[in-house]
């Protein structure tokens, strides 16, 4: 039984309200890696990337290998 299930079999939230917060918190998610994309093509300093979006450098790299590489490389400056 996942977590979800077992919130709603013991009464703590609806179907309704988990589905609600997981859609958000996964827009949000979204929105960070969306942001974090648009920083690196605009070349941004490495480390003010890492430090606004709270990415790790391994997602960070993940996410622009994914994107098909963009401008900065991934052994840019990294502080």
């Amino acid at each position: 039984m996942t977590p979800e299930q077992q919130w709603v079999q013991d009464g703590y939230l609806s179907d309704y309200e988990i589905s609600y917060v997981c859609g958000f918190i996964e827009g949000y998610l979204r929105a960070v890696r969306r942001v974090a994309l648009a920083m690196v093509k605009a070349d941004m300093d490495r480390a003010l990337i890492l430090k606004c979006t709270e990415l790790s450098e391994k997602e960070l790299d993940r996410l622009v290998l994914e994107s098909g590489g963009l401008s900065q490389s991934l052994s840019g400056p990294s502080g």
